[in-house]
């Protein structure tokens, strides 16, 4: 009751194994720091309750990759927020 998600955090077996790939995953979810404006918006829209803002590479173990936080869906900003296979951005 006071924990968001407690099953999905903590129990799940499906969780913990993509929990454990998260960390060594070739597509990252990177924050550019220098196009922030701190809207916090990608912290708001994180179902897993974590804090983009404040991270320049995702590497949570609690990340489902549901994209959410990313400069298409929710990002004021173009191309702070996005997916991109090791350090290159993905061109569309």
């Amino acid at each position: 009751m006071f924990v968001e998600r407690p099953f999905c955090k903590y129990m799940c077996p499906y969780g913990a194994t993509l929990g454990i790939f998260n960390l060594f995953r070739i597509f990252k979810i990177k924050r550019n720091k220098n196009t922030c404006v701190g809207c916090k918006k990608c912290d708001k829209v994180c179902p897993m309750n974590i804090e983009v803002s404040f991270k320049e590479k995702i590497l949570n173990h609690q990340c489902i990759s549901c994209l959410k936080c990313t400069s298409e869906n929710v990002c004021p900003v173009d191309n702070t927020v996005e997916l991109r296979i090791g350090g290159i951005k993905n061109e569309k």
